[in-house]
Parts: structure tokens; sequence; C-alpha cells
């Protein structure tokens, strides 16, 4: 639930009750299916406490994404990994299910957050990427060097249309401050999760035979949350971001690690169950001709122990 509430359609204004008969088919068109929470358009609801703001937000919004200098794939790309940092929960949630309407695999939306390293994306669209964590990062580090290396893959037409449309993302920040959550639009699937601010140092560990010397471990394991089933893991001693451990709340699945493309540590984000004190795991999958090798995690992560105690053991069977 947000941190406010929206104006509901009883105390709306013609225009903005004609805005909430049409948003919803408008969402539905993007992304091919509806909200599995609410109506889907409760920013637009919160938006309409001030209409006119709505609807000049609403005209900027039209004109930057009638811009068609630049190919959809990549301005998907663009405009989900510029969500994703800005830790817009509706808007990974939404933007994961645009992508995937429009194309994109599950393995290529896992991927984006180490599209770095990943050979499912182009050159030119990790130049792209590379762009859009620099402009999205405050302030912004777009410099001369990362200019001229992007400057052979896009004119000065594309490169005003990609950044204009970062500047739109970037208003998306009004949803992350009222704490707009997600509306389930990828519930049940794969999604990209919003960055958060870790205020800890890195407190869970990967250890065991699985774990590679760059300290991440490829696992493969049933969604627990609607994220992504399976990802690089980081470890703490490598630097890399700590582990979310959370019960799915369902018997089935509970006391599953939860793992989406980013991991974090001591926070649940808003789409995932309370976060219980002690978790203890002892997870297996078995593989398949078409699937990775199975892995078993067993082990406990106990938040009200010391850090050394935050340990996940991680085995290849």
């Amino acid at each position: 639930m947000a941190r406010i509430e929206g104006v509901s359609k009883s105390q709306a204004g013609l225009v903005v009750k004609l805005v909430y008969r049409f948003g919803p088919r408008a969402m539905k068109k993007l992304t091919g299916r509806d909200p599995q929470t609410g109506n889907g358009i409760e920013p637009i609801q919160i938006w309409a406490h001030q209409p006119k703001m709505m609807m000049g937000m609403g005209r900027f919004n039209q004109a930057v994404r009638k811009g068609k200098a630049v190919d959809e794939r990549i301005k998907n790309l663009v405009e989900l990994k510029g969500a994703q940092m800005i830790g817009c929960e509706y808007c990974v949630d939404l933007g994961s299910q645009i992508c995937r309407n429009s194309g994109l695999s599950d393995s290529e939306l896992l991927a984006l957050p180490r599209y770095q390293s990943s050979d499912l994306f182009t050159e030119r669209e990790k130049a792209a990427l590379d762009y859009t964590v620099a402009v999205m990062r405050t302030p912004v580090e777009v410099t001369d060097e990362l200019f001229t290396r992007v400057r052979p893959y896009f004119d000065e037409r594309q490169l005003v249309e990609i950044t204009a449309l970062l500047t739109l993302v970037n208003i998306d920040r009004f949803n992350a401050a009222f704490g707009i959550g997600s509306a389930g639009f990828s519930d049940g699937m794969v999604c990209v999760p919003p960055d958060r601010p870790d205020p800890e140092p890195s407190s869970a560990r990967i250890t065991g035979p699985a774990a590679k010397p760059d300290g991440t471990a490829i696992v493969s394991l049933p969604t627990g949350t609607g994220c992504a089933d399976s990802t690089a893991v980081p470890t703490a001693s490598t630097g890399g971001r700590p582990c979310d451990v959370a019960s799915s709340g369902q018997p089935t699945r509970t006391a599953g690690l939860m793992i989406p493309g980013i991991l974090m540590s001591n926070r649940t984000p808003r789409y995932a169950p309370p976060l219980p004190r002690r978790v203890d795991i002892d997870k297996s999958e078995e593989s398949s001709a078409d699937r990775a090798p199975a892995w078993h995690l067993q082990g406990a992560v106990d938040f009200s122990a010391p850090v050394p105690a935050r340990t996940v053991h991680l085995s290849r069977r």
C-alpha cells in the first residue's frame, strides 16, 4: 500500500475519471495481462491530487514515447534498467512484463543486473546500458570517455531520445517516494528486482564446492516471490551483494532462498512476505535433460545471531 491514498473515482473530476477509465486498458495493451494486485494505475491515482500536473506528465510521457529513432528493444532495456536503479517496485514489475511481452526472454531479464558479463546482449545494447547507468547516477556520471564510446552506436537524434526516456524514468522516483508497490503484472514470473540501499556490510556468505573463484554460484530454484528463479549469487567475501532469505508463506515453498536478479540482506522487498528471525535451508532441485544441473542448498540464516552465523552452504548434486 502506498504512503498516501489516491483520489477515488467518486472524488475525481471529469478528466481524471476519463483517465481512470482508459488507463487500465492501456496497461493491458502494454503488458498483455491484467494486474494481480489492485487496478494497476495507482501512480495515476496519486498524481490525480494535482490534476494539472498529472495531465502535464501525461503529455510529456506521450511525447517521449512517440520517438521512433531507437528500436523498442533498446528502449525497453534502458527503461527497465533505469527503473531498477531508482528502486521503483511498481516500475520493475510493470517493466519486466512489458519487456517479456515485447519478446525479451526470461534469461535476458535474469542477466540484466549483470549485463556487462552476459553474452545475451549486443555491444550496442551494452553501450546503451552503460550510458543508462551513468545517466541514472546521482550526480550524473556521463564522462567524455563514455560518451565517445557510445557515440559510434547512436546518432544525435537517438541519444536525445534515450536521454529523454531516462529523464522520464527519473520522474518515477515519484512512485518510489510514495512507496507504490508491485501491481503484480509479473506475478509468478521472472521480474528484475529494484535496487535498494544496503545499510549494512554484506552479512551472508555462500560456501561449499559449488562456489566459484569469483564468488558466484549459478543456482536454479522454484520461484518464491514471483521474481527470478535463477541467477548468479554474489558473496560477501568478494564484495558482492549479500543474500536476502525469506519464507514464501506457502507450505511447499517455505524456507526457500529467494534469489532474484540482485540479492539484498536484512531487508524484505515489499512484494515478499515478512522476514523471519531464522530460516533453515535444505532445498534441492532435481535435474532434467533441458534444465541446468541440480543444486542443493543447506544451512541457516539467523538474523538475531552474530554475522558469522549467517552462512548458506551451496553444493552441487
